[in-house]
């Protein structure tokens, strides 16, 4: 949740109700600004689609109201500690906000204000002069939310600014009649998928003589083969490989139909030689012998496989048996 709370100055103000604000949004409202989405594709230090507010005020003020000459200012409240996200342009966030997003403020000509000290009032924007006897002053501008890392998080956005001239007039009369609340619900990026580029493929082992497939846990006739895929970047990638023929089964060896408990399996190894155990066909997170293949690249994405045959016995003496043996395995990812 973003809470940026605005408190008054601890310096005194004068002729607090010598000004009004007219114009959108109007003075004491709470905005709710709808769910924007935010695009998986959206770069970092985009705006969010949909969370631009314009801004169009005017101050109407007595000739008494600005006692000496000092700024207009756009306030955000001392607990929201607001830094400065490195490498983008006047863009704020805080241990209060969601992670992964900030604001900008910016005036008519679309530049980004930076925050600064008015008068002693720190976490401020500054909006323009404010002279001695001051009776009108305008001000356009946008308030909007910028995505800041890679995968931001979702959530209720509430975020309370107040115009003054500090320690001297609210924008509006009173401070409860200056503030204004913007509320967005950002929903949750949408997480990158892969195109599989070669869904259905068939392996062929090689022929290989019975005697190099004698005695318990031999394996012969390695043949790589990999699973190619085309990403984007945005998620971190998972999966699960199933025994088509045994689903339920997860142990680190695939069996014919019906041969749980026979000499053949073939054995299918990562592309760093460690054994894949097989699971169920889900995309849940944790999923049994699910694994971590990494983060999503942008374009292609080849996981390594060999597959092998593997004798299948207890007994030092297991003879692996003689003709074809026809094993088949699904593959399910997972984007977290």
């Amino acid at each position: 949740m973003v809470l940026l709370a605005c408190l008054p100055s601890s310096g005194s103000r004068a002729a607090v109700s010598d000004c009004s604000l007219s114009g959108t949004p109007a003075g004491g409202a709470n905005l709710q600004l709808g769910s924007p989405d935010i695009p998986r594709d959206l770069p970092i230090g985009g705006v969010i689609p949909g969370s631009r507010t314009p801004i169009n005020w005017t101050f109407s003020c007595a000739s008494t109201g600005i006692t000496k000459n000092s700024r207009w200012a756009l306030q955000l409240g001392y607990a929201s500690n607001p830094t400065a996200v490195a490498g983008l342009n006047n863009v704020y966030t805080s241990t209060t906000f969601p992670a992964g997003l900030g604001i900008r403020v910016v005036n008519a000509s679309n530049n980004a204000l930076p925050l600064a000290t008015i008068d002693g009032q720190i976490n401020s924007f500054d909006l323009g002069a404010a002279s001695i006897g001051q009776v009108s002053f305008k001000w356009s501008g946008a308030i909007e939310l910028i995505k800041v890392s890679l995968t931001p998080a979702a959530g209720r956005t509430p975020l309370t600014m107040t115009p003054s001239v500090p320690t001297q007039v609210w924008g509006n009369g009173t401070q409860t009649a200056s503030q204004i609340g913007f509320t967005w619900y950002v929903n949750k990026t949408a997480l990158t998928t892969c195109t599989v580029t070669n869904p259905t493929q068939t392996v062929v082992l090689p022929a290989v003589s019975q005697q190099a497939l004698t005695g318990s846990g031999a394996s012969a006739g390695a043949t790589p083969f990999s699973i190619a895929l085309n990403c984007q970047k945005g998620s971190k990638l998972y999966i699960t490989l199933t025994d088509a023929n045994n689903p339920t089964q997860t142990s680190n060896l695939l069996f014919p139909k019906g041969g749980l408990n026979g000499l053949s399996a073939v054995k299918i190894s990562r592309g760093d030689g460690t054994r894949v155990s097989f699971g169920p066909d889900s995309p849940n997170a944790n999923t049994t012998n699910q694994w971590l293949v990494g983060d999503t690249p942008d374009g292609i994405l080849d996981i390594p496989f060999t597959a092998s045959y593997q004798t299948y016995s207890e007994s030092s003496g297991a003879t692996f048996p003689i003709g074809s043996i026809t094993v088949a395995a699904t593959f399910t990812l997972s984007y977290q």
